[in-house]
């Protein structure tokens, strides 16, 4: 897998925006779709990589992410979003347990 390649990545499951709001009412929490920059590194990895939010609920996040990554890896992620005029975050640990690869049309190899 190389550089272009985009993996989304869930802390909770994977699955498409259809496929959200298809199954939305069988969650035991709901879903908040959003577009929030984030900050994530591997646990014990030096180096941060930066993803997008695209929904998140009280029991996970679905992230958009370029770097491909096995099931079962830990990350700490800093979530970034506006309050009023200053740029704030919170912070947590997760685990990937279900992924899947996603292509846009225009990307290329």
């Amino acid at each position: 897998m190389n550089e272009d390649d985009e993996t989304i990545v869930s802390v909770e499951r994977k699955g498409g925006m259809e496929q959200l709001m298809a199954n939305e009412d069988r969650r035991k929490s709901p879903r908040s779709l959003m577009d929030l920059p984030l900050e994530y590194r591997v646990i014990n990895a030096p180096f941060p990589h930066g993803g997008i939010v695209a929904n998140a609920s009280e029991e996970g996040l679905l992230i958009y992410s370029v770097k491909d990554m096995p099931v079962g890896t830990k990350l700490d992620i800093v979530v970034l979003f506006p309050k009023e005029y200053e740029l704030c975050n919170f912070e947590v640990i997760a685990e990937i347990i279900r992924k899947d690869l996603h292509w846009e049309e225009d990307w290329r190899l």
